[in-house]
């Protein structure tokens, strides 16, 4: 939409300023400075959004390596920018640093992308801990499924042979 006010910049001043209603809605240099601003900050996160929200394809291993991406590539802050460009980019990797850097989710986050084949361990952190602790939780999440599964009958019988095996 921005790009679109952008390239129809004097078509939209001729519309606003032929009626006296709509001559104060003409946007002044600075307006066409802050769409401007905006535009290029916004604009390489458009695909990237565009990506993530697809809805034929697994997203949550990707959610690390599109991060990294942004934070190293995409909105790094270069020289030639404008101040209000850099400030945008620099408050969207502040909300972004904000919204994944809960410990859990961070775990989650690892953890899918380390599964993924397209990525494997290449954006962890802590490699060991995935290869080793991975199959650990994986096997006492079906441990706990199995004995969610069973009746009240199977696991006293369960508790016996235990008791038998121990003793």
């Amino acid at each position: 939409m921005i790009s679109r006010l952008l390239e129809q910049e004097e078509a939209v001043r001729v519309v606003l300023s032929t009626d006296r209603k709509t001559g104060h809605l003409v946007p002044t240099w600075q307006d066409m400075h802050v769409f401007e601003c905006l535009f290029k900050a916004l604009s390489p996160i458009s695909e990237l959004t565009d990506f993530l929200s697809g809805e034929y394809h697994a997203t949550i291993s990707s959610v690390i390596p599109v991060l990294h991406n942004l934070k190293t590539k995409i909105l790094i802050a270069k020289e030639e920018e404008a101040e209000l460009t850099k400030d945008i980019k620099k408050t969207i990797v502040g909300d972004l640093h904000s919204r994944y850097s809960n410990p859990s989710i961070q775990k989650l986050l690892h953890t899918a992308t380390f599964l993924d084949p397209r990525f494997k361990a290449d954006y962890s952190n802590n490699k060991e801990e995935l290869v080793y602790k991975l199959p650990n939780r994986h096997l006492k999440c079906l441990k706990n499924q199995a004995h969610l599964n069973r009746s009240p009958h199977q696991n006293h019988r369960a508790k016996k042979r235990r008791n038998c095996v121990l003793s």
